[in-house]
């Protein structure tokens, strides 16, 4: 009995709901309905005003026919006069409005083309900036390598040098490079203390010398790199360059053999030492032989006087040779004048004769790199900082 109780409460309390629902909807149809019936009679309003032709009609049902008539008369023609008028106005605004447009697509084409411009100026300012700065970059990093790479050979080299020379102060035997190096430095020494007014060598003297050179060191020379200075840090230069780094060079290279020939002295190496004593007397000895020539070149020359100069060489060896044949030469003043010639090789054309040259055929005078004369080989050539090819066998 409980449970059915339950149930028909549960039964009467879904019915009330139901009604409650049903009594809402019903509300808002009436709602609804009352609002149709507002708009039914707004319309049915209209369509009597729309269907009796003028609203006036239902108001002045006293004013007599004509009388309307001459006013609904005099209001279409104020009506038409004020459309006529703007008609006339919108004329007016629609050409303004054109002009507007034309002139504002002017002025857009004209900020569109400065636009453009600038646009493009930018991009072509960044584009070279940075191109530059990438060029700027790879020059950097690629000097920054060959720096280095430089600086590893060079420290190779002294590494070398230093082994050798702490080989021959042990009392072992040094390598032929570095003999050959330091016998090539005292040589250049004692030219250098010995021969101070020495006259410009040939052009066949320093291709003698740097054969030489190669001869000696016997190494594979490698291609600099384009722009390297030797013995810059590969910073900026400025604009002139490093204008005194030859001479500074130079001064450096002879303090340096200074220095090597004191210390040579001090520990008293007597294999050095009697080479450059035997140096010494070979170049006295050829000094006091060419004392008498006056060796001389001159600093610019014509064609005409060079052919001249061919020609009065040819004529004196003509004579010569004529003279010997006839007998007129001794054999001895005759094998002199050839030995000399052998000696300071042929003939330049220049008013100097040949090159001077040691006993082993290697040039004692040069021409220095800053424009005058230097008695001995360029430093350039003197220190070989590049890396040893290696032996064949």
């Amino acid at each position: 009995m409980a449970r059915q109780m339950v149930d028909l409460e549960d039964e009467l309390s879904r019915i009330w709901a139901l009604v409650g629902e049903l009594s809402e909807q019903l509300s808002n149809n009436r709602a609804l309905v009352t609002q149709l019936t507002t708009r039914s009679d707004n319309v049915k309003g209209q369509a009597a005003h729309v269907g009796t032709g003028f609203p006036l009609r239902r108001f002045n049902l006293d004013i007599a026919d004509e009388e309307f008539q001459s006013e609904l008369e005099k209001f279409a023609s104020h009506l038409i006069l004020e459309n006529q008028q703007l008609q006339h106005e919108n004329k007016q605004v629609n050409n303004l409005l054109k002009e507007y447009e034309m002139t504002l697509e002017t002025v857009m084409g004209k900020f569109r083309g400065v636009a453009h411009a600038s646009q493009q100026h930018d991009l072509s300012l960044h584009s070279y900036y940075s191109s530059l700065l990438q060029s700027l970059q790879t020059a950097h990093s690629s000097a920054q390598l060959h720096d280095d790479t430089s600086l590893s050979l060079l420290l190779a080299r002294l590494s070398t040098l230093l082994r050798s020379a702490l080989r021959s102060m042990g009392g072992e035997e040094a390598d032929s490079a570095a003999e050959a190096l330091l016998s090539l430095r005292i040589h250049n020494g004692s030219i250098i203390s010995s021969s101070d007014d020495s006259p410009p060598p040939s052009a066949s003297s320093s291709s003698g010398q740097k054969a030489s050179s190669s001869r000696i060191f016997g190494r594979s020379r490698i291609t600099p790199f384009a722009g390297f200075q030797p013995g810059s840090t590969g910073g900026y230069a400025g604009t002139d360059g490093q204008k005194d780094w030859a001479m500074e060079r130079e001064m450096e290279i002879q303090r340096l053999e200074e220095e090597n020939r004191a210390l040579r002295e001090m520990l008293a190496i007597s294999e050095e030492s009697s080479a450059s004593a035997a140096v010494e007397e070979d170049l006295e000895l050829e000094e006091k032989a060419f004392e008498p020539k006056d060796i001389s070149r001159k600093s610019s020359l014509t064609v005409e006087e060079l052919e001249a100069s061919a020609e009065q060489e040819a004529a004196e060896l003509e004579e010569r040779q004529r003279a010997v044949e006839a007998g007129e030469l001794e054999p001895e003043e005759s094998r002199r004048l050839i030995s000399n010639e052998a000696e300071t090789g042929p003939g330049t054309g220049l008013g100097g004769g040949g090159g001077l040259r040691d006993g082993q055929q290697r040039p004692v005078l040069t021409q220095s790199i800053l424009g005058f004369t230097a008695d001995m080989i360029p430093p350039e050539e003197a220190i070989d900082d590049r890396p040893e090819a290696p032996e064949t066998e």
